[in-house]
């Protein structure tokens, strides 16, 4: 099943096929990225919110504070690039823990459309605050690694499909294994993922089409639900 959204002339994708990630070349938002206003290219580098203080925090108190700090981050960074760039925003985020230390990290891509959109990847750390652990230069699918519960993150290059497979280690994401899917007769590479014991994640994508819109889409099931705003309540 291929799961779209099409608001208007405008195309977001959520694959599950690989024909529909190959046709990721489809505009989201119309006039890609760069505006008068500046580029949402020009933000990978930003401060994000953090909480001020020297307290350091358990494993199980992190638990309770990522969530706020997570929405802010999601909040700031989808007005942010709405403003820079006259209105035209897109970003989808999902929570899952990827250094099996009991605290989701935020998976986060935003930008305009898919040649500027990047992959940002936080963790909330021992003081409570947002803390960096990568980024991707490139629009990817969330998905793990139900056996290592490692980050892997689907994306097509040259209309192939590849799974990188992530660690976090000393505090930085890092790629140690990038393979191209088999697809099957159909171009499906969904069975690839089976084999790998692979899940795609459930995810919110949002965009704004003259009012905020959102959506909750789970590859796996085939089911979404819409969302009036921008829906934060996926997390936590």
């Amino acid at each position: 099943m291929i799961l779209s959204i099409i608001p208007k002339n405008k195309e977001i994708t959520v694959i599950k096929k690989a024909v529909a990630l190959m046709c990721l070349t489809a505009v989201i938002i119309a006039g890609c990225g760069k505006t008068e206003q500046g580029s949402s290219a020009d933000r990978s580098s930003e401060t994000a919110f953090s909480i001020e203080s020297d307290t350091s925090y358990s494993s199980e108190e992190r638990t309770k504070v990522y969530p706020d700090i997570y929405k802010s981050e999601i909040r700031r960074a989808f007005d942010k690039t709405a403003s820079e760039n006259n209105g035209a925003v897109y970003i989808e985020y999902a929570c899952q823990d990827i250094d099996s230390n009991s605290v989701p990290e935020l998976l986060l891509e935003y930008g305009t459309c898919d040649e500027d959109i990047k992959t940002f990847i936080y963790t909330c750390d021992t003081g409570g605050k947002l803390q960096l652990l990568g980024e991707v230069e490139k629009r990817t699918f969330f998905a793990y690694d139900k056996d290592n519960g490692e980050l892997v993150l689907l994306n097509n290059k040259d209309n192939k499909v590849y799974a990188g497979r992530y660690k976090v280690k000393d505090g930085l994401l890092n790629e140690y294994e990038s393979s191209e899917l088999p697809l099957d007769e159909e171009g499906n590479y969904y069975d690839s993922l089976k084999k790998m014991n692979v899940i795609q994640l459930a995810s919110v994508h949002a965009y704004n089409d003259g009012g905020t819109k959102s959506y909750i889409i789970d590859p796996e099931s085939g089911l979404f639900e819409g969302k009036d705003g921008l829906y934060l309540d996926n997390i936590g």
